[in-house]
């Protein structure tokens, strides 16, 4: 489980009116058409295939994964790796640091474009949330690099995944599936399809968390 340190680092920010620093999901107007498009590539997800969706909208890549979410029953993982037919299970940390073993995904359409988009052989250290425990979504992220270097971003995979085999963290955007799991399509992202690129900070790999976590969520929107 996550140290007594970083739940009272996350609680102090997560739980006051301190959190209205964190980051949010920008606004999106959505035109009849832009809808009716996202529809269109919804029926190539719906397929099922695992291929590439090409995507050709001037709408930003979070919106059409929210339309996705909110109207299938779909999930969203994301990846450096092209071309995955199928997940396997993996022994990693879930959103309180317990051990698990299992394949990991979103229902948030913005988080996951983070670790699409992060270059992990350059930013080893990542320290981020997604948290929906008081209301809408609510983002920081900080990376053990220069978030300003061309070399600390790639360009990734957003894969959609089916829903049925996986359970809800009780932190709420974390779901994961005990069983192998094969991807319905893939959407390629940019790190400039990452809308909150300008928002990463960064910190040392020496920090403790809970310092980390200040500097991604007030300290970011106070501008140090």
């Amino acid at each position: 489980m996550r140290s007594a340190l970083w739940a009272a680092a996350e609680t102090l920010v997560l739980r006051t009116q301190a959190r209205r620093l964190l980051l949010s999901a920008p606004p999106v107007s959505l035109s009849a058409a832009d809808v009716a498009q996202f529809e269109r590539f919804a029926a190539h997800v719906d397929r099922g295939t695992g291929d590439e969706l090409d995507y050709c909208s001037k709408a930003p890549k979070h919106a059409f994964l929210r339309h996705l979410v909110e109207t299938r029953d779909v999930l969203f993982h994301g990846t450096g790796r092209p071309e995955v037919a199928e997940f396997e299970p993996q022994q990693q940390t879930d959103y309180d640091g317990a051990w698990t073993d299992a394949v990991f995904a979103s229902d948030d359409p913005i988080w996951p474009m983070f670790f699409a988009t992060v270059n992990r052989e350059i930013a080893r250290s990542l320290i981020n949330g997604c948290s929906r425990r008081v209301g809408e979504s609510r983002y920081y992220f900080s990376i053990s690099a220069d978030p300003r270097a061309a070399e600390s971003w790639r360009t990734g995979w957003i894969y959609i995944v089916p829903r049925e085999t996986f359970h809800q963290h009780r932190a709420g955007s974390e779901w994961m599936s005990q069983v192998a799991v094969r991807p319905l399509a893939r959407l390629r992202i940019e790190p400039t399809d990452f809308p909150f690129l300008g928002d990463v900070v960064r910190h040392s790999r020496t920090d403790p968390v809970p310092k980390a976590v200040l500097r991604a969520t007030v300290g970011r929107a106070w501008g140090r």
